[in-house]
């Protein structure tokens, strides 16, 4: 009992840093996870462990700190390479794709994305190929390439559709909206943007309705 009291301290403070990383409360989020963290170093539990740096991550990107955000999502790739746990590589491979993203650099983005996507069709993990496809997306959006950007685009809704995933689907048909902005094909893009806001009215997702009526 002595033993496991702090474990089950370490997995509250972690759900409590993963559910305040999700409201955007991230000092609180930080600090309980940096705690938890700390819990889980000493009892050497790798598994979650691995969990808590990848809530870190997260936390440190959402905050704008992406040199934490990588240090901690590299962290979290480490053990899972010494693990195994090819799952969760698909993920972390993801997450450090996108912080590359969202620094602009494009090539490193690619690399890191084209790696979890390699393990997510392997495994067949379709909702995570999907936002492995939407992101791959957005590189090839930054560069201008806009064939290709919507190329992936719609690989992501084909499986946002099959899997009724509605959150990611309003990302997806906003996203395929400013494609087409890009090109000038203004009522082709209003096309998909009012299908993004029938969706996020649907959810009642305000902070994102503000963005698409922006749009």
């Amino acid at each position: 009992l002595h033993d496991a009291l702090p474990i089950s301290i370490a997995s509250l403070l972690l759900e409590i840093g993963q559910a305040r990383v999700q409201r955007y409360d991230l000092q609180p989020a930080l600090e309980a996870l940096h705690e938890s963290e700390g819990i889980f170093e000493r009892s050497r539990d790798r598994q979650r462990l691995r969990i808590v740096r990848t809530w870190l991550s997260r936390g440190y990107e959402r905050s704008g700190r992406l040199d934490r955000a990588e240090e901690y999502i590299r962290g979290a790739i480490e053990l899972d390479e010494e693990i195994g746990n090819e799952g969760s590589l698909a993920v972390e491979y993801n997450n450090l794709g996108q912080i590359y993203l969202d620094r602009g650099e494009l090539d490193e983005a690619e690399t890191w994305l084209r790696k979890a996507v390699a393990i997510a069709e392997r495994l067949g993990y379709e909702q995570i190929l999907a936002i492995n496809y939407s992101n791959l997306s957005q590189v090839y959006d930054s560069r201008g390439d806009l064939q290709q950007a919507e190329t992936w685009l719609r690989k992501a809704i084909a499986i946002d559709e099959r899997l009724s995933d509605e959150a990611n689907l309003a990302i997806d048909y906003n996203n395929l909206s400013q494609i087409y902005d890009s090109r000038g094909d203004l009522q082709e893009a209003e096309t998909w943007l009012r299908k993004a806001i029938a969706i996020d009215e649907r959810l009642g997702n305000e902070p994102s309705l503000a963005i698409r009526y922006n749009n």
